[in-house]
């Protein structure tokens, strides 16, 4: 992990008051703030949402979608080329749950998260995990760079696949669904995918892999090679090469 990514002084104290939102949110503030169990966002009333986001990969959630990773439709969605060796470029890791699935599936992913709030949250996550022995080998397949995914795609290594999130066009459940709602309250509708698609399908060595919700379009108006279906969200896969 790059230490300089993110630097601690950001966030002095025990917590940090958001107090300027996107316009077009009303709601209470947010509130980043250090606890026993981790750095944890919240609310600061009722908007029905989901009341904090802390990222904990030690849930028993977690362990129960770690034990089948393999059948999860994001991991079958990159492919049957194995996974050895194989580098994700996850280009908006958001809170990390995918990032950590597809670790946690054997690839090595480098995430890149350029929120300094989701990056915190992301990155103390990332660190419990490499302190708990039954995640550590995972977590070490992890680089985290607080970093604009357009600068890692034309200045680092090419990686093999690309994955995109949109996430303020994905449905899920009802839980997921106030999580989404918080960080678009903390960061906006989010920014046209259009370029860092462009650059992602000509700098992909197997494909690029874009989440979308199951009512969405497709990305930019690009047919995929193929899709893989969800229960609630899909994953187009873009082929590279010829």
């Amino acid at each position: 992990m790059d230490k300089d990514a993110f630097p601690g002084r950001i966030f002095s104290g025990t917590s940090t008051q958001i107090n300027t939102p996107p316009p077009e949110f009303s709601g209470p503030a947010l509130t980043l703030r250090r606890e026993e169990q981790g750095l944890t966002l919240s609310t600061g009333g009722d908007l029905h949402l989901k009341s904090r986001i802390r990222v904990d990969y030690a849930t028993p959630s977690w362990r129960r979608r770690l034990l089948r990773v393999r059948s999860e439709p994001l991991v079958r969605a990159m492919g049957r080329a194995g996974v050895r060796g194989v580098l994700v470029l996850d280009a908006t890791a958001g809170l990390g749950r995918d990032t950590f699935l597809l670790a946690g599936a054997g690839y090595r992913v480098w995430a890149c998260e350029r929120h300094p709030v989701l990056a915190a949250l992301l990155e103390d996550g990332l660190t419990r995990a490499r302190e708990d022995h039954r995640l550590e080998p995972i977590a070490a397949r992890i680089r985290f760079s607080r970093l604009d995914s357009r600068k890692a795609l034309t200045m680092g290594p090419r990686p093999d696949i690309v994955y995109l999130d949109p996430m303020f066009t994905a449905r899920g459940s009802a839980q997921v669904g106030k999580e989404l709602q918080i960080v678009r309250a903390l960061i906006g509708k989010g920014e046209n995918m259009g370029s860092l698609f462009a650059l992602a399908r000509k700098r992909a060595r197997l494909r690029v892999v874009v989440k979308r919700s199951r009512r969405d379009g497709v990305l930019d108006g690009v047919t995929p090679s193929y899709s893989r279906q969800g229960r609630t969200v899909r994953f187009d896969v873009y082929l590279s090469g010829p």
